[in-house]
């Protein structure tokens, strides 16, 4: 059971420039998890803007797993279909049955319309 991994996929409708969003996903395994790679992939090609952009945030309450920006330093340019890995920065933290993992969309500036998915890969620690 220790190398088991559960893949959840969110959906991100899409939303409009300068309206931030938030998608939601409960736990509801028996093993606790941990966070081991998320990918975002953007169904609309996005061009990277340093002025207006959206950053793109993998969260669970106040831990902030991970984030890509569609700035020039950030992710770059997004291609439609081309999934983009996020850099994770509190995999150690675990998810236990109940806890929700956040995805959070947030604009600079005017911000971008987006709409994708966040795929996300869990694997069991006990």
């Amino acid at each position: 059971m220790e190398n088991m991994q559960y893949q959840v996929t969110l959906t991100l409708e899409e939303v409009a420039a300068g309206s931030p969003e938030e998608w939601y996903a409960a736990y509801s395994g028996s093993n606790d998890v941990q966070l081991v790679s998320a990918y975002l992939t953007s169904a609309t090609a996005r061009t990277a803007n340093d002025t207006n952009y959206t950053t793109i945030s993998i969260k669970k309450g106040l831990t902030t797993y991970g984030s890509l920006a569609t700035t020039t330093s950030g992710t770059g340019n997004l291609t439609a279909g081309q999934a983009v890995a996020f850099s994770l920065s509190s995999t150690g933290t675990g998810f236990s049955q109940g806890e929700v993992v956040e995805v959070h969309k947030d604009d600079s500036g005017s911000g971008l319309a987006f709409d994708g998915s966040v795929s996300l890969t869990f694997q069991v620690i006990r």
